[in-house]
């Protein structure tokens, strides 16, 4: 008795099965209007509420390996086959392809945003300001992520 009214119900909700005459279409073609617009109103506001989750990573090309490329404002880099002529300091990584960003966290959780479209290979790693910047040594190497 139980599997014929579940049977009953399926049958009923078979979308093949229901009829629409006009008032019924334009209605529900109403709602779903207003549920879109209504989504699409909410986008400025889930955008913020995420914002307001992320933390700002600003790299500091003074810290770059001569290989990697910093952007004007600092939120992007680029490796690049050529050895750029940069100053030479004890801050600027000199053997791996590291970065470092202009702040510190020192506990939390925070959330970045990467693009790497049109990309075949990319990494991704973590430092740490005490990391060596001289040299191939063992504490030299980050912690990355790594995608074919």
């Amino acid at each position: 008795m139980y599997e014929d009214r579940v049977l009953e119900l399926l049958t009923l909700t078979d979308p093949g099965l229901i009829k629409l005459d006009e008032a019924k279409s334009d209605q529900l073609l109403g709602l779903t209007n207003n549920l879109l617009l209504f989504i699409r109103s909410q986008i400025p506001i889930a955008k913020r509420l995420l914002k307001s989750y992320s933390s700002e990573a600003v790299l500091d090309p003074s810290t770059a390996h001569p290989k990697l490329i910093v952007s004007s404002e600092g939120d992007c880099v680029t490796f690049t086959d050529v050895w750029q002529d940069v100053p030479e300091h004890d801050g600027r990584f000199d053997t791996t392809l590291n970065v470092l960003s202009t702040q510190r966290w020192d506990s939390g959780l925070h959330d970045w945003e990467i693009d790497v479209s049109g990309k075949i290979y990319w990494e991704l790693g973590l430092t740490y300001p005490s990391i060596s910047r001289k040299g191939q040594k063992e504490d030299s190497s980050a912690a990355f992520l790594e995608v074919w």
